[in-house]
């Protein structure tokens, strides 16, 4: 599926320098799904060349748009 990003999403992802592929890989398998209280679906992946952090990208499905991703610190290394 294609996704587009919000501005937001695309100046974190510039200034984070989190890597398209990084991104494709948590969008096509993420570890975890959760859906917000907003109706957000969170797509969560630990990503190994990056510390073992976990890459959390959120996305709103009815306009397949990324609202925001970011390296979750609330995620410990061995969760999931």
């Amino acid at each position: 599926m294609k996704y587009h990003f919000s501005e937001h999403a695309l100046n974190v992802k510039i200034e984070r320098e989190i890597k398209d592929e990084w991104i494709e890989q948590t969008l096509d398998n993420p570890e975890v799904q959760e859906i917000g209280d907003d109706g957000m679906v969170h797509f969560i992946k630990r990503i190994t060349k990056f510390g073992n952090r976990f890459l959390r990208i959120v996305v709103n499905l009815q306009n397949n748009k990324i609202v925001t991703l970011f390296f979750d610190r609330r995620l410990k290394k061995k969760e999931l």
